[in-house]
């Protein structure tokens, strides 16, 4: 049970948060597991319950997250599948220490971007090419990759990156009506150990056109 200075400090948060919480719930954010735009804002803690609240949870802009505080704690909720999301997403800050992404198919350009912070450093490695497969791994691959530094935006870049909410990605989009067309993968690894991998075929989660111009803000060219 909660004394009165710890309701107090519950009340004073909910006040604080409470004066930018307009701010926050509109526009709602789209879900990055359906793409629903029908999501509200977590709140946790135990706030004090005002009729402003109450109208937000009834129309279910918020949700209440609960008095115990989840570390890392999501910041929003979709009503229509039940994913949360947002927030910060390990207990730790923590780095890309590896990426590999991959668009094409059969037909047309395929472009491959690929990064290891131990063994390549700060780089971007990218190749657009109609090859159907491109070692970009390898230190002998036979092609021509771009390079492209990003050691001086590397905090800023991750940032992006997490923006575009892929970990809360489905593991898989795939468009059972289309055959060949293209495909795609994107597999990143942190250096907490964490890796993450999400691949499609002519199918797209949403925010994909965010990584696709996340990747293009850092000097790679626009991917179609």
């Amino acid at each position: 049970m909660a004394n009165s200075r710890q309701w107090t400090f519950y009340a004073n948060k909910y006040n604080a948060f409470s004066k930018v919480m307009k701010v926050i719930v509109l526009p709602r954010r789209i879900c990055p597991r359906c793409g629903s735009k029908n999501t509200a804002t977590i709140l946790w803690g135990m706030p004090a319950m005002t009729q402003e609240l109450q109208n937000k949870l009834d129309k279910k802009e918020v949700v209440l997250g609960g008095c115990c505080i989840a570390i890392p704690s999501p910041t929003h909720h979709c009503n229509s599948c039940g994913k949360d999301f947002g927030g910060n997403y390990f207990t730790k800050p923590a780095f890309v220490r590896e990426l590999y992404f991959y668009v094409g198919g059969y037909f047309g350009t395929s472009h491959w971007i690929y990064l290891h912070e131990q063994k390549y450093g700060k780089i971007l490695r990218h190749v657009a090419s109609d090859s159907h497969y491109i070692d970009i791994k390898s230190e002998l691959a036979d092609c021509n990759i771009s390079l492209i530094p990003i050691v001086h935006k590397w905090a800023e870049f991750n940032k992006d990156l997490l923006r575009c909410y892929f970990i809360d990605w489905k593991s898989c989009y795939i468009n059972q009506n289309v055959l060949d067309g293209t495909q795609w993968e994107l597999n990143v690894t942190f250096d907490n150990g964490t890796t993450i991998k999400r691949y499609g075929s002519n199918a797209y989660p949403p925010h994909w056109e965010k990584l696709i111009a996340a990747f293009h803000k850092y000097g790679l060219p626009i991917i179609r």
